[in-house]
């Protein structure tokens, strides 16, 4: 019988914490909870996106679509500091590189996207 490793979502959270900057973090936490297999990826995630985004913020929030029947999702906010049109080559990289064939581990419940704040 295979081991399974237990994943302890407030240790979980504070070594994301280290990478990205978290809004509302006890809400991502619930989030993590229930969504658990989302951990490993966001673990995974900073250092492939380091690869095309050196210097960019990188932020989880949760975000309620309130025309989607007040879906929430979590999405990694990737802030740039490059100019619009080269985030926009470095983003497309970076999603046939890694993100295309990971997304369906994500199973609908993160997303990335890039954003100027």
């Amino acid at each position: 019988m295979a081991e399974q490793t237990l994943i302890k979502i407030p240790t979980a959270i504070a070594d994301l914490e280290l990478c990205y900057s978290v809004l509302e973090s006890d809400k991502v936490v619930d989030y993590l909870e229930k969504y658990p297999f989302l951990v490993p990826l966001l673990s995974q995630a900073p250092s492939e996106i380091r690869k095309y985004f050196l210097s960019a913020q990188l932020l989880l929030e949760l975000v309620t679509d309130p025309d989607a029947y007040d879906t929430t999702d979590l999405v990694l906010f990737i802030i740039p500091s490059c100019e619009p049109d080269d985030a926009s080559k470095s983003f497309a990289q970076f999603g046939e590189d890694w993100w295309l064939d990971t997304m369906s581990q994500a199973q609908g419940k993160l997303f990335i996207v890039t954003e100027y704040r």
